[in-house]
């Protein structure tokens, strides 16, 4: 029987079984050459944003990034300092890309990346073969500000995310732009007025998108989220069914950061419905969500207290949420979707190593992702301490994806 990624990952990384759940937690550490600081407890390897598509197209090399923690006026200041391909199933890293450039995305069916490098001190957004070691295609837009870029379900193409002005505190445009590897580019959003960020192609249809549309300047806005055809025939709000829990009028209470669920049905996020003055983000009243955006049914719970974080990770068959709780519940844990319908339900993985999440929405974050293969779930944990870095912890036989990955 073929071995999965965490199996092959356990015979390399230095690994032990969870107290309390039998589970096997590795600690993932490339085992060659890599980037060092002579201060250890301000640097680490870090998992990216949970956004991110950063696994290779077959399944085995993760992009991580090396960031540096600097202080500055009471807060950490993150600055990277280097990223690497680290292949999980032999411990060796590698950068195929040039040198200066910025990994923001790889393609999970081509070898192909999105990278971002300085031309004249503008941001140039390029199309990479990385097994070529060739740019098939590149495009910028000088004078504004550069957001994102995003491969598309077809694992080819790319939306790319623009914004001019100051968001939130006055009129600011936005603009998208379609890249293909052949080179044609083409304006595929134009709107003033809004602030457009956090693109992310629906996983099964390489012509529908979602991304969130932020009144800019700001004013009460019950949904920013929309879903959008490639070339603007709709483009609706993520639907809210008659009687489901709505967010409150807090500014940043909406659905904002969001993943899909593999199969395209579903939008995962979390919500406020309160409104609040605290600058602790865990005085929120956070509800998890996760809504059928074609006909807007939320099976949507309440986080009982700890059990926010921040971000979340979506199993490859569309089942579970993995996520990692604080304080007075240290875990790293499922839920399952389905049975969010009865109301919350949580599964523990295995203790997460120490790590204090901030409540100012700063970071470091723990930006879980399920493998591709869903044989564990990889993390960021235990920050500024000697063994901070990256974890994996494998998943439960009856919650292993038995599907082998494919491209």
């Amino acid at each position: 029987m073929k071995k999965s990624i965490f199996e092959k990952a356990a015979e390399i990384f230095v690994g032990k079984e969870d107290p309390e759940t039998g589970l096997k937690l590795l600690r993932v550490s490339p085992l060659d050459e890599s980037p060092s600081s002579p201060d250890s407890q301000n640097t680490l390897w870090q998992t990216p944003y949970h956004q991110v598509q950063c696994f290779t197209p077959d399944g085995n090399g993760i992009c991580l990034n090396y960031v540096e923690w600097e202080s500055g006026n009471g807060k950490p200041k993150k600055k990277y300092r280097s990223q690497a391909i680290l292949d999980l199933t032999t411990g060796k890293t590698s950068y195929p890309f040039p040198e200066n450039s910025y990994l923001a995305h790889l393609s999970n069916i081509f070898p192909l990346a999105i990278l971002i490098r300085m031309e004249n001190e503008i941001p140039l957004v390029c199309i990479y073969d990385y097994s070529q070691k060739k740019e098939l295609a590149s495009f910028s837009k000088p004078g504004w500000n550069l957001q994102e870029a995003h491969f598309m379900a077809d694992g080819r193409n790319v939306v790319i995310s623009y914004y001019l002005g100051k968001y939130y505190d006055e009129l600011c445009k936005s603009r998208f732009y379609l890249l293909t590897p052949e080179g044609k580019s083409e304006e595929i959003l134009s709107m003033d007025g809004y602030f457009c960020n956090h693109v992310q192609g629906c996983p099964t249809d390489a012509g529908l998108y979602s991304y969130n549309r932020w009144p800019s300047p700001k004013k009460p806005c019950e949904v920013v989220h929309h879903i959008r055809e490639l070339y603007g025939t709709f483009d609706i709000e993520l639907p809210q069914k008659k009687g489901v829990v709505k967010p409150g009028p807090l500014w940043g209470g909406q659905r904002d950061h969001y993943l899909w669920t593999p199969d395209g049905s579903r939008i995962a996020s979390y919500f406020s419905p309160i409104a609040s003055d605290s600058k602790n983000h865990f005085d929120y009243g956070w509800w998890l969500s996760v809504m059928d955006w074609r006909t807007g049914e939320d099976l949507a719970s309440p986080y009982p207290p700890d059990r926010w974080s921040g971000h979340f990770a979506v199993s490859k068959d569309s089942r579970y949420l993995f996520m990692v709780g604080r304080k007075t519940f240290p875990y790293v844990f499922a839920v399952e979707i389905e049975k969010l319908r009865n109301g919350w339900n949580e599964r523990i993985l295995c203790r997460c190593p120490e790590s204090l999440v901030r409540p100012d929405n700063v970071g470091p974050f723990h930006m879980p992702f399920c493998l591709p293969d869903q044989s564990g779930v990889i993390f960021t944990a235990a920050w500024h301490k000697p063994e901070g870095g990256v974890y994996i912890v494998e998943l439960p036989h009856d919650m292993h994806h038995k599907k082998e990955y494919k491209k």
